[in-house]
């Protein structure tokens, strides 16, 4: 029995529109805008001056890591995603190539910059799109030199301990790192070691003091950035303290705590057999 639209006789108006709906609705679902949305490559380029550019340039050769032109095409999507995601995921596993850059690169490891896929696929966008005209060999310039702040390694020294504040109101460096030889206590711990800090990352290491690149660092600095002059001692202190003669592990810690301990001991020891004299004799002339 064929059913009709009680108004035009038809095929029914509901079944027209439901037909519709559907069809609507795919199209809409299987649009790729609504499905991936564009990557910006606005964004990508701030987030790379950001968070990268502190070891990585594109075009102007290997800083800390990698010079990043190019990388896109020269390696597998999918793993640069990976890497961008969670480099320390990565070499947790043992991926050859993680392994190899990590080696390749002084053994200073790709910190995880907690980014999303949107920042990633920002960054890859960016990165992607960036390119220089090509110069023939005989007119390509020599790289441009660095050049080095003038810093004082004493009040670099002052700044890292604490002994001089920092002008924005930053933590002291020795609260989560440490240097050999600074200090009964040596330093903090939440941190690496920085004693050899410019033998990982050379000339670098002045990119990173400036933009303070690392997840935990940012927390703490973003709105406390570090000054050129502040920035310039440090790099002093830094070149200095990399000429120190690497020295076994301070137990100064534990001998200090023992220190006291025992030094508290004695003193509760005297202040109490004092005290419990008085009531030791009349119980011992109880006893008699």
């Amino acid at each position: 029995m064929e059913h009709k639209c009680t108004r035009c006789g038809k095929v029914p108006c509901g079944v027209v529109v439901i037909a519709l709906t559907l069809i609507l609705g795919y199209g809409f679902i299987m649009s790729p805008a609504m499905t991936q949305p564009a990557a910006s490559w606005e964004a990508g380029q701030q987030l790379f001056g950001q968070s990268c550019v502190a070891c990585h340039t594109l075009g102007q050769g290997d800083r800390v890591g990698p010079d990043l032109k190019g990388v896109v095409e020269k390696r597998d999507r999918d793993w640069l995603i990976r890497w961008l995601l969670a480099p320390d995921q990565l070499l947790a596993e043992g991926d050859p190539l993680a392994v190899e850059l990590l080696q390749q690169y002084n053994n200073v490891p790709m910190p995880n910059l907690r980014l999303t896929q949107d920042q990633v696929a920002n960054l890859i966008a960016y990165m992607q799109d960036v390119a220089e005209p090509a110069q023939p060999p005989q007119q390509q310039s020599p790289p441009a030199q660095t050049v080095l702040p003038s810093g004082d390694p004493a009040a670099g020294m002052h700044l890292f301990t604490g002994s001089i504040a920092f002008q924005n109101g930053g933590p002291t460096c020795m609260a989560c790192h440490s240097i050999v030889g600074n200090g009964a206590l040596g330093g903090g711990t939440l941190g690496p070691d920085l004693t050899k800090v410019h033998s990982r990352y050379g000339e670098g290491l002045l990119a990173v003091l400036n933009s303070l690149p690392f997840p935990t660092m940012q927390g703490v600095f973003t709105n406390k950035p570090l000054t050129e002059d502040e920035v310039a001692h440090l790099y002093a202190y830094f070149v200095l303290t990399d000429q120190i003669a690497p020295q076994p592990v301070s137990f100064n810690f534990v001998w200090i705590g023992l220190g006291v301990f025992v030094v508290l001991s004695l003193l509760c020891h005297l202040i109490w057999n004092k005290r419990l004299r008085g009531v030791r004799k009349p119980l011992l002339r109880g006893t008699k």
